[in-house]
């Protein structure tokens, strides 16, 4: 499998909300910098080790009941960096919707696994989406 195949199957397991599937291509030790609800606030968090890295995407892929779908608009890469832009929508079993569009840079090792990726994403639709919890911000 090509290290862009392996990308473009991180978000494949994200629309099929399977967290296992979303990093099975991160190697063991691997992080991602993604982010945490903290206080009220959106804060960058950086998760470390694949186990952790698929705790955090179950939190999310958990909190859209209602279904979650990305979809790929630009796909770069080579055998260590892969580059893909996206925009999302995820929605709550009683029909709240996040949309939100972002870039995530993944950085692969010399076995082509996923060693790093960073998210960079629109932070307005993430305050008000606690994934964390499966709930809008506005609903707690």
């Amino acid at each position: 499998m090509s290290t862009i195949d392996t990308a473009v199957r991180y978000f494949t397991g994200m629309d099929e909300r399977d967290a296992e599937a979303a990093t099975k291509g991160y190697a063991e030790d691997g992080s991602y910098l993604g982010i945490e609800h903290r206080d009220g606030k959106i804060h960058r968090k950086l998760y470390q080790g694949r186990q952790a890295i698929r705790d955090y995407i179950a939190a999310w892929v958990g909190s859209a009941t209602g279904g979650l779908k990305y979809t790929l608009r630009n796909v770069v890469g080579s055998d260590k960096t892969v580059m893909i832009e996206w925009s999302d929508v995820a929605h709550t079993a009683d029909g709240r919707e996040y949309r939100n569009q972002g870039v995530l840079v993944f950085d692969f090792n010399a076995d082509q696994k996923i060693q790093q990726a960073r998210a960079y994403y629109d932070f307005g639709p993430l305050e008000d989406w606690d994934f964390s919890s499966g709930k809008q911000a506005g609903a707690r």
